[in-house]
């Protein structure tokens, strides 16, 4: 990976610990639980970024192996405070040969007790999402199929997606399960699943008006999206990105760029969610634990029903327009004077 793709990851590993400061600090253990998840999993892609220097250990986990559960909770989180100095000065030694004063910086921030060992780091995630209670579990399970997908891990992401199912997803969560089967299946050569899964994305959040809202306000995935459009499926993809900027109407002048893009035979640059993924997940994780979203998703609608009451309550409340600012920005003010946002 670049040096921008260290500098993203290590900001948006930043971002979990501040937001983990704001909100699992009132003792909610859902909170603390899906906080950590993240953290390990951004601790992960920071060494992944590193490259040859992933197997590196810090004194104090040498031995960690030998542990009888390599599951067991190393503490809290580092705090943003703690993590920022030897985040900045990781930024600064990446692209050297000093590997004592890279894995300073990495104990420094924490990584090393997040992420110990890399090739167990999945068994671990694993282990906080067995603890949970309920159908919060389905959650984890949802952001651990995702996390297998980022890497292409296939295999383990449609296991993921499985235990998931298991859990009766609704709206976002069951988009998101259609995204990640789809990349799956279509890593398997089958396309025309993929197509489908594609489909059924979109119509997770076309069965009731409350579906539409919850999935328009979460962030949308355009991984399948893209590698279909790598496959030649232009028309498939055209008529996803319609019903995408009905349901994400933030995204629409973006959207719209894309699709001009793609009729000129193009292939646009779709990004990347960043940790706007656990903002969502806070929120869908307490109304999944209470059982709120089962109670609005009883009913059915016709899509076309779901798009004309949506249009006529977007009317009636017809916000101010506004531009939507750029990830980098957003970011920024996000998460202050953390290293690798400058």
């Amino acid at each position: 990976m670049s040096e921008n793709d260290l500098r993203i990851v290590v900001s948006q590993f930043g971002e979990v610990l501040q937001y983990s400061e704001r909100h699992s600090g009132a003792g909610d253990p859902l909170a603390r639980a899906l906080c950590e998840l993240f953290a390990m999993k951004y601790a992960y892609k920071i060494r992944a970024c590193l490259g040859e220097f992933v197997s590196l250990k810090s004194p104090e986990v040498v031995g960690y192996e030998s542990m009888s559960d390599p599951s067991a909770s190393q503490g809290r989180l580092p705090s943003s405070d703690e993590a920022s100095i030897p985040a900045r000065r990781l930024l600064q030694v990446a692209a050297s040969d000093n590997t004592s004063e890279i894995s300073s910086a990495l104990a420094g921030m924490g990584v090393f007790e997040l992420c110990p060992l890399p090739e167990q780091q999945f068994w671990r995630m694993e282990r906080i999402a067995e603890r949970v209670i309920g159908r919060a579990k389905l959650v984890f399970w949802v952001e651990l199929a995702f996390f297998a997908t980022e890497i292409e891990d296939y295999k383990r992401a449609s296991r993921y997606a499985s235990e998931a199912r298991g859990f009766s997803p609704v709206a976002w969560e069951s988009y998101s399960l259609s995204i990640i089967e789809g990349l799956a299946v279509l890593s398997a050569g089958n396309v025309d699943g993929a197509v489908r899964c594609l489909n059924e994305s979109i119509d997770a959040c076309l069965t009731d008006v409350r579906a539409c809202l919850e999935c328009g306000k979460s962030p949308p995935n355009f991984l399948l999206v893209d590698k279909l459009l790598a496959c030649g499926k232009r028309v498939e993809v055209l008529r996803h990105l319609v019903d995408c900027k009905f349901v994400w109407r933030i995204f629409g002048a973006r959207i719209e760029e894309w699709i001009r893009v793609i009729e000129s035979l193009g292939r646009p640059d779709f990004g990347t969610g960043g940790t706007w993924r656990l903002a969502t997940q806070y929120h869908n994780v307490i109304s999944i634990a209470s059982g709120e979203d089962l109670e609005w998703a009883s009913s059915r609608e016709s899509r076309d029903q779901v798009v004309a009451e949506v249009e006529r309550m977007r009317a009636e409340f017809n916000p101010p327009k506004h531009i939507l600012p750029s990830k980098s920005a957003r970011e920024k003010a996000l998460i202050g004077k953390w290293p690798g946002c400058e």
